[in-house]
């Protein structure tokens, strides 16, 4: 290590020690400290974090919630370095790196400040007014509104769906806000189009790459906006390096679509990825969903070509304290469209996947044995000769195969659907 990255730790490590100081003051009054809670924490009391980041490129700052302790992280190795001896039962919480590498058992955070419009823009004689956010997250109180405002619109920010729409003077019904910012775009909607210019077309090749998605941190019932995608079967469409923050992909029409090497994280009480539109094919694979706590929800394909999933990491939290109530699966087979399903030949292909930390592999969604259209021995040979396994990795304690509950205990249809886990779980290896 050079002198100046033995300086720079030796900063680190002491900033640590006030961070910790701070915390145990702060702990009195407060008994859940979240990170977003200890970074204003720090930002008040006059001590210039950065936002949390480490002064050397070798190591990266945590806080361990559980234990109410910011730690300093290794950040190749992921061992704690400081305080020395640290041998608590962790739970860490770091705020993503530049580079945005996603750490092996730490929750990444997308700590962006906020921009916070309380009150009208009132007497403006503008129908146009521009926001610079300067890289904040926008939000949009519910007691706001705009007046005399047709267009507002929002540059240099990351793409967000909020959770709140704007209010018209006098008017309860929800009044949208336009933006042509290639930079970013404020949305009134729980979903939205990717931009045009976010979009490469070779032939029937879409592509989008090296993009940045974010929704509403701050929303108050913990639902994640999200992309809707909908190509028709001619088209391929490429889905690479996308960084998506508590925003969820879907996959709808009928064309194939891949997903590979892009980061899901913060997905709260919503899918990260749905794909069960009965047409589309895909791969989805060499992925990383973190700190979600829902994952991929897919069906057998309606038509002859296969889905696949394969190479992606899960690393799934918890939000419910009740057991019957988590859904934090890797991936959830549902059954909702079981006349197009009946239709295809094609298989759902699941291999060298890895599931640090879950509820579950793969769960049975209650649809299973909700729809009545098909006969219990065909979904049975669906489950036995449609959905292939091979060489994933489940960690300790975590289930094979779980079903959906949303259907009581010891009911018929529940006591059914166990029958049906306990086919797949055959093939789960």
């Amino acid at each position: 290590m050079s002198f100046t990255e033995k300086a720079n730790k030796s900063v680190d490590e002491q900033l640590c020690t006030q961070y910790n100081i701070l915390l145990k003051a702060e702990h009195t009054l407060d008994d859940d400290i979240t990170l977003p809670k200890l970074v204003t924490l720090i930002e008040e009391n006059g001590i210039n974090s950065n936002h949390f980041k480490t002064s050397s490129k070798s190591y990266v700052f945590a806080y361990d919630r559980k234990n109410v302790s910011t730690v300093l992280l290794d950040r190749d190795s992921g061992t704690i370095e400081f305080p020395a001896n640290y041998t608590s039962d962790v739970e860490l919480w770091a705020v993503y790196p530049d580079d945005r590498r996603l750490q092996t058992g730490v929750y990444n955070y997308a700590l962006l400040s906020l921009v916070t419009l309380k009150s009208s823009l009132a007497k403006t004689s503008s129908a146009e007014h521009t926001f610079d956010l300067n890289n904040n997250l926008f939000e949009l109180e519910d007691e706001a509104y705009l007046e005399n405002i047709t267009k507002l619109n929002l540059i240099n920010g990351p793409y967000i769906v909020p959770e709140t729409t704007t209010k018209g003077v006098g008017d309860s019904t929800s009044v949208a806000i336009d933006s042509d910012s290639e930079n970013s775009k404020f949305f009134t909607d729980i979903s939205f189009v990717v931009p045009s210019n976010h979009i490469e077309q070779s032939g029937n090749t879409i592509t989008i790459e090296n993009k940045y998605y974010a929704s509403n941190y701050y929303n108050k019932d913990n639902r994640s906006g999200g992309i809707n995608l909908n190509y028709t079967e001619e088209y391929n469409v490429i889905i690479k390096n996308v960084y998506f923050a508590n925003c969820t992909l879907t996959l709808n029409g009928g064309a194939h679509y891949v997903v590979d090497g892009c980061q899901f994280y913060n997905i709260k009480d919503n899918n990260a990825i749905t794909a069960t539109a009965p047409d589309i094919s895909y791969e989805i694979r060499n992925n990383k969903i973190m700190n979600s706590t829902k994952s991929i929800n897919t069906m057998m394909p309606g038509n002859d070509r296969d889905r696949i999933i394969e190479n992606n990491e899960f690393y799934l939290s918890v939000i419910e304290t009740n057991k019957n109530e988590r859904k934090d699966n890797a991936i959830q087979i549902t059954l909702d469209k079981p006349s197009a399903v009946n239709l295809g030949t094609g298989k759902l292909i699941i291999r060298n996947n890895n599931v640090k930390k879950a509820l579950g592999f793969i769960s049975l969604h209650e649809g299973w044995v909700n729809d009545t259209t098909l006969s219990t021995e065909t979904k049975l040979e669906f489950l036995k000769t449609r959905v292939e396994f091979s060489n994933n990795t489940v960690a300790n304690g975590i289930e094979k195969v779980t079903a959906d509950l949303g259907i009581m205990s010891n009911t018929e249809k529940y006591l059914l659907l166990l029958e049906y886990a306990s086919v797949l779980a055959a093939n789960v290896k």
